[in-house]
């Protein structure tokens, strides 16, 4: 019998993979239609990630699912600023700044059952330098997502990938209340 666990263990091991988990990195088309597009195109964008935030693992029977909210976040960043401001400018006196302040995550459930519950709570702030007057909002809102091995935690996957467009759409209309009181 103490021979069969041993054996049962090193197999879980052996056969154990890390898979990634896609999140979506691109807008919904209902969200990217209501972005309306800034008068001012002269702005530089700097996007400063949360270092605990590059490689999120979450553990389901024997295999590793991992995703980074970061580089997902970022995608979505430069493809609303796309569709905001056309391009962003290297050079400009103007400036956005998004800071992932706090990723802070928990996943229940995974080693023995079949399903897990991933919850995330997030916290950014924007700072918007217009002609040296500055405008900062912090922004905060959180998740839990519940999936299984069935379905290869697409709804963890989507959750977040909601979680991520709320802080868009946030952005957006941060964005074009300090703009439209500066123009």
């Amino acid at each position: 019998m103490k021979n069969l666990i041993i054996f049962v263990i090193v197999l879980s091991f052996v056969t154990s993979c890390t898979v990634p988990l896609y999140v979506d990195n691109t807008l919904p088309f209902d969200t990217q239609q209501r972005i309306e597009t800034a008068k001012i195109k002269d702005i530089s964008f700097e996007y400063i990630p949360f270092p605990n935030a590059d490689l999120i693992s979450i553990q389901l029977d024997t295999n590793e699912y991992q995703y980074s909210a970061n580089e997902s976040f970022r995608f979505l960043l430069e493809e609303w600023g796309n569709t905001k401001f056309g391009y962003f400018s290297e050079n400009s006196s103007n400036k956005l700044t998004v800071k992932v302040l706090d990723y802070q995550y928990d996943t229940k459930g995974g080693i023995v059952t079949m399903s897990i519950t991933h919850i995330v709570s997030m916290k950014v702030e924007v700072e918007i330098n217009l002609n040296g007057q500055i405008s900062k909002q912090t922004f905060s809102y959180n998740i839990q997502g519940s999936g299984g091995k069935s379905d290869n935690l697409s709804n963890v996957s989507e959750s977040l990938h909601k979680l991520l467009v709320k802080f868009i759409i946030s952005i957006d209309k941060y964005t074009d209340n300090i703009l439209e009181n500066r123009e």
